[in-house]
């Protein structure tokens, strides 16, 4: 098996090809449980006695006969595990997530408080400070071991690092961002009120820089702080607090929190005073799940907070627009709590341009037409949440410059800063970026020229270097995987001729992060049906916008993420992220805790931390915090922990591992992709009469791994024909179970989903595009009335580029064929129907 097929391993497949292992998973499981039963207090009475089964054997028979009734009526279902399915938004699972799941439901724990979930809850914080780590946020500090160690551990905790925990699913994980948002936002009036009241000095950093006075702003000027500066207030109030009444440390906080609470603004009245004297508002594209809607009328808001900016060519929010809507929020005084990014759209995949959206949080923070405002950015990432594993790994540490397209550009700006002007210019023919190692002996020969020009140690050494030692270095570089020697020795020569741009050499950028996953999700895509054949590499992301917003999630203060979607883990399983591990203060509304130590150093501690010895003999004590208090679900199943956990223990988030699953889905929707951009030209070679056309909703590739397409009768310009069309079609790739219908899915060769644009949600201008190149006329009054039907494809399943590159099924070639043959049998089905409708 190809390596890059590797994760096969983790799959049962789609014929149960590794259903023994997993078989042999679940005995293991069960057996362990049976034995964890009987060797607890072993001595007491067995309740259950050999005899007793016998009289037992009814009962037993009729729980055989109910589980096979349920297993029966269960084989109706959608066969979601196979590459044959490209509908909706779930695929198979890993064995590790579901031998987690049932290891978890076994000992059935709850996750709410260690008391009840004492092995569990730990589980959750490993798992999901993975999923930190993943977004790019910051870790907790591990508990130190030593009382050696707690120095160290004290100053971690001053630092910034992430809150994670797992949710029921995208929806609650929502909740809890836009939960957090409000009260962030709202929470410095209560501040600002109470420093006024009681005389307190206390300055702010404003959005610009600046620091003022916090009694000397506005109102307005105190909700446009940033979300950061206003998370870290709550701590510097409690100091400024115990300066004011010279109280004790630990006594300033209990202080702090009643002065909060007698201010009308506090949080502990709710939020009615705040929403009305400063109406919320809320921005997202037309695209958002519906979950955020649900959020703002959960969270008082008002769903009219929730405004929809208008969509881009790419269902993409549009950012221009965007900035015209928060600047007339700002003008008519109303509190920006948040801009909401998608990574991956229910309906398209589209990913939101965070870096568009960064740039103009940055713009608005240092003022625009004098007003100067920050806010809270959530990243809706249920589904594109996974596919930031492709940037992380070893092959993307600073310190190893390990990827040959990465050194191979260094060593082209080496030689573009040094060589490329008199008195120092090489010409050569070779491409640094294409041939690096000839290249190199090319440099190293045209060095050896001048080497008695410098009296540096490195360059008498570099100036006998031969060819094969270069050889050597490149073998030797492949194995270990670092090729900063190179760049090192490179610039301790030339730096004795003219300065070089070494800071930049050794600095990893975004640009360099997503030039490293295109390199990693690249291929050759061959299209050929008949005498028609196209051969073309592509590469994910085709746009690199794409993968800079993947990447820049880091920037984002909160993030959710469903690892029951790209995780490939079993529902139910989301999860919420924080930047900021201390918002969980103002959820809870108590106060940080201050040292004693050091009166001016706020320590936050994270939900499992130690406690330091008061003895160098003892162990610190390292204790956990009931999530309870932090999270909106009380109770909560550990099995999804426990799934979650075996998972990411079995498949690291990292490029190597799980990124070699997104890479994989992501390639095999561009085959698809292609295969459906080709079809009209594969009719045109193959048919006689052309009877419809296949037409893609956005020009370019998919920003992820769903394809909106649809199919249109050929010279048929009303869209009313082509919702007609499609609705048929789609009937052909799907089984009526949704209408009630006990249909089996056997006999069904393919699955497809579907969707319905509207124009509240999908204005008429993200849509110009595709109507001009399908022809359609009239389609402002058309699609204001009926909208557009149109159908969709999820290629996430695991097993569909393995199958094309190893076993040589081109399923998607035999979904053309399928597509083809429905689209003709639903034009003949419309046909009939108007001859009969004629006749009547």
């Amino acid at each position: 098996m190809e390596k890059e097929f590797r994760y096969l391993a983790q799959f049962l497949g789609p014929k149960s090809e590794n259903g023994q292992q997993l078989k042999s998973l679940i005995d293991s499981i069960v057996s362990d449980h049976n034995h964890w039963r009987k060797n607890y207090f072993s001595d007491d009475e067995q309740l259950i006695s050999p005899a007793d089964k016998r009289d037992l054997y009814p009962e037993s028979d009729e729980l055989l006969k109910r589980t096979q009734e349920l297993i029966a009526n269960l084989r109706r279902s959608f066969p979601i595990y196979s590459p044959r399915y490209i509908g909706h938004q779930h695929s198979d699972t890993t064995m590790a997530s579901l031998a987690g799941l049932l290891a978890g439901t076994l000992y059935n724990a709850n996750n709410v408080t260690p008391e009840s979930g004492v092995v569990t809850v730990d589980l959750e914080l490993d798992c999901c400070n993975e999923l930190l780590s993943m977004v790019g946020f910051g870790v907790p500090p591990n508990p130190p071991k030593h009382a050696s160690e707690f120095k160290d551990y004290r100053e971690k905790l001053e630092g910034e690092f992430g809150w994670c925990h797992l949710t029921s699913g995208g929806t609650i994980a929502n909740i809890e961002a836009l939960w957090v948002a409000r009260i962030v936002k709202y929470f410095p009036l209560a501040v600002h009120d109470a420093c006024k009241s009681n005389n307190i000095s206390l300055d702010v950093k404003l959005p610009n820089g600046n620091r003022r006075e916090l009694r000397s702003l506005t109102r307005h000027q105190v909700l446009a702080i940033r979300p950061n500066e206003s998370i870290y207030l709550l701590a510097r109030f409690v100091e400024a607090v115990s300066r004011k009444f010279s109280l004790q440390i630990e006594a300033s906080s209990d202080k702090a929190w009643d002065l909060i609470r007698a201010s009308k603004y506090s949080p502990s009245r709710g939020f009615a005073k705040q929403m009305n004297d400063f109406p919320p508002v809320i921005f997202v594209s037309g695209a958002a799940h519906y979950s955020i809607a649900k959020a703002a009328d959960i969270l008082g808001l008002g769903r009219e907070c929730v405004e929809l900016v208008d969509l881009d060519s790419r269902f993409r929010i549009d950012t221009k627009k965007l900035e015209s809507k928060i600047v007339k929020a700002l003008k008519e005084k109303r509190a920006v709590l948040g801009v909401i990014a998608i990574a991956g759209t229910t309906e398209e995949g589209a990913v939101d341009s965070l870096d568009e959206i960064l740039t103009l949080r940055s713009k608005l923070e240092r003022g625009n037409d004098r007003i100067t405002n920050s806010f809270w950015l959530h990243v809706d990432a249920a589904w594109g949440g996974y596919f930031r594993s492709l940037f992380n790994g070893k092959k993307l540490y600073p310190e190893t410059l390990v990827s040959k397209q990465l050194f191979s550009q260094r060593v082209k700006a080496l030689h573009d800063d040094v060589f490329s002007k008199p008195p120092y210019a090489f010409q050569t023919d070779l491409n640094p970026a294409v041939d690096t190692r000839e290249y190199l002996k090319f440099l190293f020969s045209e060095l050896n020229r001048l080497k008695e020009k410098s009296r540096s140690k490195a360059a008498r050494k570099i100036a006998r270097v031969s060819d094969d030692t270069i050889d050597g270095w490149f073998s030797h570089a492949d194995q270990k995987e670092n090729y900063k020697f190179f760049l090192n020795s490179l610039h301790e020569y030339l730096r004795e001729f003219r300065e070089c741009r070494s800071s930049s050499l050794f600095k990893i950028s975004v640009h360099d992060r997503v030039a490293d996953v295109q390199s990693f999700c690249s291929d050759e895509i061959l299209v050929e049906f008949d005498t028609f054949r196209v051969s073309k590499p592509v590469q994910w992301p085709a746009d690199s916008d794409v993968g800079k917003s993947i990447f820049l999630m880091k920037c984002a203060d909160s993030v959710t993420i469903d690892p029951h979607k790209m995780g490939y883990t079993p529902y139910p399983c989301g999860a919420i992220a924080f930047r900021n591990d201390r918002v969980r203060h103002f959820i809870r509304q108590e106060a940080p805790y201050i040292t004693s130590e050091r009166q001016h150093s706020l320590v936050h501690k994270p939900i499992r931390t130690a406690s330091e010895p008061t003895s160098a003999m003892d162990r610190p004590r390292i204790s956990t915090e009931a999530f309870a208090s932090y999270t909106l679900e009380g109770s909560r199943p550990s099995s999804a922990a426990c799934s979650l956990h075996l998972q990411t223990k079995a498949m690291p988030l990292d490029q190597e591992n799980h990124g070699e699953v997104i890479r994989s889905s992501v390639i095999a929707t561009r085959h698809l992709y292609e295969w459906i951009k080709n079809w009209n030209s594969i009719n045109d070679v193959t048919s006689d009469q052309k009877r419809y056309e296949t037409v893609l909703f956005s020009p370019q590739p998919p920003d992820t791994n769903l394809v909106v397409f649809g199919v249109k009768g050929y010279g048929n310009h009303s869209i009313g024909a082509f919702n007609e069309l499609n609705e048929i079609v789609y009937r052909k790739f799907s089984i009526s179970s949704e209408l009630g219908q006990r249909e089996y899915s056997y006999s069904q060769p393919f699955f497809l989903s579907k969707t319905t644009f509207n124009i509240k949600h999908y204005p008429a201008d993200a849509l110009r595009s595709f109507f001009e190149r399908s022809g359609f006329k009239n389609y402002q009054s058309d699609y204001k009335k009926s909208g557009i039907f149109v159908l969709r494809a999820t290629v996430m399943n695991p097993y569909i580029l393995p199958l094309i590159k190893s076993r040589g099924q081109n399923l998607f070639e035999e979904f053309m064929r399928e597509l083809h043959r429905s689209v003709i049998a639903a034009q003949d089905e419309i046909a009939d129907r108007t001859r009969a409708n004629r006749n009547r």
